[in-house]
């Protein structure tokens, strides 16, 4: 049985088991600022693209412009299970319930940054939404959330500290 959440859905009782990640501020603070930082600066430096943070906070993290046009978004997380080189997983997992973030009016990546800082995949939206999907366990949820499993050939592979 599969269980979809929609905005209409707010408010209706889902199983006891948990489908998805519950948002942790916890994590949010730990991660999000070196996450964003590291990006920012890699950005700047390589492609002279000036991220600025979302006012939305429920709409992906970065705005990206570059001579004063807005060129596209930027959705930021750093992964807590990759910190050493090489990359130790055959595919990329990418929450499904990041899709959402990714379906822009302009071109949107998602930058994924090692738990050091130090590296990390610049994904194309269109390569994760068409990539397969599974359900995997994780460390947050038992059972029951989807990912995206996305060909770590198929996407860019940075080193965020070489431009700084």
């Amino acid at each position: 049985m599969e269980y979809n959440r929609t905005k209409a859905q707010v408010g209706v009782s889902l199983p006891m088991q948990q489908m998805k990640k519950i948002f942790s501020q916890e994590l949010h603070n730990q991660f999000d600022g070196y996450g964003k930082r590291s990006v920012k600066k890699y950005f700047m430096s390589r492609y002279g693209i000036y991220l600025l943070e979302n006012e939305d906070r429920y709409a992906v993290d970065m705005i990206a412009y570059k001579d004063g046009t807005k060129l596209g978004y930027v959705e930021i997380e750093v992964r807590e299970s990759w910190s050493a080189d090489p990359f130790p997983f055959d595919s990329l997992h990418i929450p499904e319930r990041k899709g959402k973030l990714l379906c822009n009016d302009l071109k949107t990546v998602l930058v994924s940054v090692n738990k050091i800082g130090s590296r990390a995949f610049i994904c194309k939206a269109d390569i994760i939404l068409n990539s397969p999907m599974k359900e995997r366990r994780n460390k947050y949820v038992e059972s029951g959330e989807k990912f995206y499993l996305v060909d770590p050939s198929k996407i860019q592979l940075v080193n965020l500290k070489e431009e700084q």
